[in-house]
């Protein structure tokens, strides 16, 4: 006897294996791959989920490895697990400020194991969220620690010079900000990025100072000491330009529109052109005009057509009363109209015979 079709196909199943989880070593390598990608590609909220992902993985000690290959520009290398944590940390913090999220970046510098190697970071958050004074004393204990050792020629120097200078300038302290941006531009490369962005601001910052010193210096040595207030009354400034010449050309424009309309008139003979869109009925060109309120109500609301239906129905009750009245006037038992209706009768019957 053979076997049956449905014993045959399961004697052919294979019991199911789940795929076996990837380690958390082949995990952080692909997601640091993918992150590479996405910052080259410009997709930074994309980034900043990924270094999420990066650190959630390694926040568990137990199941990641001390080293771990990741890749770098093509090549592979191997990193310790604290310099990939603290790689993904920064990344994340630079991801957060391109895309203006101060508030959580000040979360996650706060929230970090090793939040005193993050001054400049937090200074730097400080100063863009308006808080001047704290980021002050952030970047002087930098200075104090990390600046007084190097020099400009070295990449953490230049960025803390940066911000201060920024600061100095926020604060009003103008000639601060001049000084440190002068010796930037002294030690910046020739037609770089960095070069640009010096000049901008050094300008701005010149501009500044020669108001205060010479502009707004000058107008006060100009001003006499003592005038009665019917003097600095009359002496008011005037409008600007812009406000003054919007006004005339508002009125030059409104001059020439009424000219164009008397040109029109006097061309058609004096007659007023027609509107070009029908008129409602009862307005009048150039006279006030109340529209109906009940225009948008369906016909039958209306109170014109309730008052005109209530005239309808009276004018018929009067013509049914009438029409009554009429009626009882004729003699009784007249047989004006029978007569009439038997020679109808008679005349139908011979235009039968006839056609019989």
């Amino acid at each position: 006897m053979a076997p049956k079709l449905s014993q045959t196909i399961a004697a052919r199943r294979t019991a199911f294996t789940p795929k076996p989880a990837r380690p958390i070593a082949g995990r952080i390598h692909h997601l640091h791959r993918s992150l590479v990608d996405q910052i080259n590609a410009g997709h930074l909220t994309n980034g900043i989920k990924t270094c999420q992902k990066i650190l959630s993985l390694l926040s568990d000690e137990k199941d990641v490895p001390e080293e771990i290959k990741i890749e770098v520009e093509g090549e592979t290398i191997t990193a310790t697990k604290q310099e990939i944590k603290t790689n993904a940390l920064q990344t994340l913090l630079f991801l957060l400020l391109q895309t203006d999220q101060y508030d959580i970046a000040m979360e996650t510098i706060e929230s970090a194991s090793q939040s005193d190697k993050l001054d400049f970071e937090k200074a730097y958050c400080l100063y863009r969220l308006h808080e001047e004074e704290k980021a002050k004393e952030l970047v002087e204990k930098l200075r104090a620690t990390e600046g007084g050792s190097v020099g400009l020629e070295h990449e953490s120097a230049r960025r803390l010079a940066h911000l201060e200078a920024q600061i100095s300038y926020r604060a009003g302290n103008y000639a601060k900000s001049e000084e440190i941006y002068n010796e930037l531009l002294s030690t910046c490369p020739a037609d770089s990025d960095e070069q640009q962005d010096i000049v901008a601001n050094l300008n701005a910052t010149s501009t500044h100072l020669e108001f205060q010193h010479t502009g707004y210096a000058s107008m006060l040595r100009n001003t006499p000491g003592t005038q009665s207030i019917s003097v600095l009354e009359s002496s008011a400034p005037s409008f600007p330009v812009a406000s003054t010449s919007a006004a005339a050309q508002v009125q030059a424009s409104k001059t020439s529109s009424d000219a164009k309309g008397k040109g029109k008139a006097k061309a058609t003979g004096g007659k007023e052109s027609k509107p070009r869109h029908k008129l409602p009925k009862g307005a009048v060109l150039g006279q006030k005009f109340e529209e109906d309120p009940d225009r948008w109500l369906p016909l039958k609301q209306r109170a014109s057509y309730q008052a005109s239906l209530q005239a309808n129905n009276n004018t018929g009750k009067r013509r049914k009363q009438a029409s009554k009245e009429t009626t009882g006037l004729g003699t009784q038992g007249s047989t004006e109209s029978g007569a009439g209706g038997g020679g109808k009768g008679a005349g139908k019957g011979g235009k039968r015979k006839g056609g019989r």
